[in-house]
């Protein structure tokens, strides 16, 4: 649901009624990260009977002054005690959601994080098997038409050092992990967020330096980004730095309907630690955003005002003291049917055009919803946390197109072959198409190919592309190959050469590799490529899948 999902004055009602028709057929309903409270009683004793997701709080700062300082308005013990909820309604582990970098923030409130974290890790009830809380940290990015959008961001040097506090702080906490955003993506996000028209030039030097998926740690290089700046001649490190009140703005431009002078008073307000209430429940607060509520001398956005659907948020009513329960209508239970296994299939489709950017995961959530669309009914699983019995062959990265993928689906109520292929394929979105239906025996485990073949097409220009496909031949020359790389489990060095039995050119642009996935030695076919043709970029190429080789 939306990111200010908690502000819906009617929220415990609408989803009531959107629960007991999710529990019917196992939907899960995910909230985004709310204000400790939000989530009410009856909200909660909802979501325990669905599928249950995270849960994530956000007290965004952990002392209470720097809290009164983002005007986040709520207390320390408002998000003990939403903890304490989570933890007695089922829940084992919490997310926690912080910023660091925050105007005025010192050590002593980054030690707050960590003690806040404690804290909430000791509401849990004694002996939850599964318990553990995460520590999810961002670095501040100061944001045009905020109160903040004058302040400083702090740069990545500080940003590791601020983040070494932290984990300092959290070293003896064994079930308390944390995590955080990327620094130097945090950097080029501050770069890019207060910029001017000066970075235009810049992101397309980027881009034809190879600059492409920034978004993705994986991914993310600054060395063209850096190179960019200097060949353009511009400096990054004034963006990040703090503007002068009285100095004009890239964006002073553009009205989002709230003045500047408003933006000035909130910032005034901020840095003494004075909250500003929510006007839709108290006075005005002189925004200048609504035309017929305001004297501002501002441009105002015409017939604006604020509305709400009920004068006070149930959420408040429900938490507070000697409150009378509210009688809603019992959801309904879930039907035992759901992991009955009637029909097994495998579904070969192909994943072209714009589906080639799904990665494994958004695959599986494009699929479900598309059963859901079909009408066929996928069966199950049983247990805490039910989920559809789908299976996958090897992950296809991200990117890489493919003519011969699966899928493997287990049915609650068996159908012919050819109305799965037809259902499912009128519900799929563009790029993704099925080709053919098998029916599996019911227990049958699907097995995984042993090899895979792909079709790589150098787009380069005919020199370059001949310099790349020599280098395939030295490859298929060498006995062995070594090659060092770094995933989730650490860093590692493996001889790649076996996992290639054959390598054909079709043309002078485009070459025919056969990998070798056998004892399940399977690697991404995109980062082999990479290894090959070193320091190519994901723009000189394309990588698709032209067949699956069983045993």
């Amino acid at each position: 649901l939306s990111l200010s999902t908690g502000d819906f004055s009617a929220l415990e009602s609408l989803f009531e009624l959107s629960a007991a028709r999710c529990l019917e057929d196992q939907v899960a309903i995910s909230l985004p990260s709310l204000r400790a409270g939000t989530l009410t009683p009856r909200m909660l004793s909802l979501m325990a009977k669905l599928r249950r997701t995270g849960a994530t709080v956000a007290p965004e700062a952990g002392s209470a002054r720097l809290r009164a300082v983002i005007n986040k308005g709520i207390t320390e013990e408002d998000i003990l005690a939403h903890a304490a909820r989570l933890f007695e309604s089922g829940w084992q582990s919490i997310k926690l959601y912080f910023m660091m970098g925050l105007p005025t923030e010192t050590d002593e409130d980054l030690e707050a994080i960590a003690d806040l974290a404690v804290k909430v890790l000791q509401c849990a009830p004694r002996g939850m098997k599964r318990l553990g809380v995460t520590v999810s940290v961002s670095t501040f990015v100061p944001k045009p038409h905020t109160p903040f959008q004058w302040e400083a961001q702090i740069g990545r040097d500080e940003t590791l050092r601020r983040l070494d506090v932290i984990k300092a702080r959290l070293a003896p906490f064994k079930k308390i992990s944390i995590k955080w955003h990327e620094p130097r993506m945090s950097w080029l996000e501050g770069v890019f967020s207060r910029g001017d028209r000066a970075l235009a030039p810049v992101v397309e030097r980027a881009y034809e330096l190879g600059a492409l998926f920034a978004s993705w740690v994986d991914m993310l290089d600054l060395a063209p980004w850096e190179q960019a700046f200097e060949d353009r001649g511009v400096d990054p490190h004034p963006y990040l730095e703090a503007r002068p009140l009285d100095a004009p703005l890239p964006w002073d431009h553009l009205a989002s309907g709230v003045s500047k002078t408003f933006l000035l008073r909130e910032r005034e307000r901020a840095l003494e630690g004075k909250a500003t209430p929510d006007c839709r429940y108290g006075a005005c607060t002189r925004c200048g955003a609504c035309s017929e509520m305001c004297g501002e001398p501002e441009i105002h956005v015409p017939g604006v005002k604020p509305r709400v659907n009920l004068p006070e948020p149930e959420w408040v009513a429900s938490l507070r003291e000697n409150a009378p329960e509210v009688e809603l209508n019992a959801p309904p239970k879930a039907r035992e049917e759901l992991t009955r296994r009637d029909g097994h299939y495998r579904v070969w489709f192909e994943k072209t055009g714009p589906a080639a950017y799904l990665s494994q995961l958004e695959l599986a959530n494009v699929l479900e919803r598309a059963l859901r669309r079909s009408g066929l009914k996928p069966s199950f699983s049983a247990g805490f946390h039910p989920m559809p019995l789908i299976s996958f062959g090897w992950a296809l990265p991200v990117g890489v197109e493919s003519r011969e993928e699966w899928f493997g689906l287990f049915l609650r109520e068996a159908a012919s072959l050819e109305a799965i292929g037809s259902r499912l394929d009128s519900a799929l979105p563009e790029g993704l198409h099925v080709t053919r239906v098998e029916g599996l025996g019911p227990g049958k485990k699907i097995p995984q190919p042993v090899s895979e073949e792909f079709l790589l097409t150098y787009l380069l220009p005919g020199d370059e592309a001949a310099r790349r496909v020599a280098q395939w031949r030295e490859f298929m020359a060498s006995e062995t190959f070594p090659w060092f790389s770094v995933t989730k489990r650490g860093a590692r060095t493996m001889d790649i050469r076996p996992l290639v039995i054959s390598v054909a050119e079709r043309s002078p642009a485009e070459l025919a590799i056969t990998f070798c996935w056998r004892d399940n030695r399977y690697a991404s076919p995109l980062k082999l490529a990479a290894a090959v043709n070193e320091g190519i970029s994901l723009k000189d190429f394309t990588l698709t899948k032209l067949r699956q080789i069983f045993e």
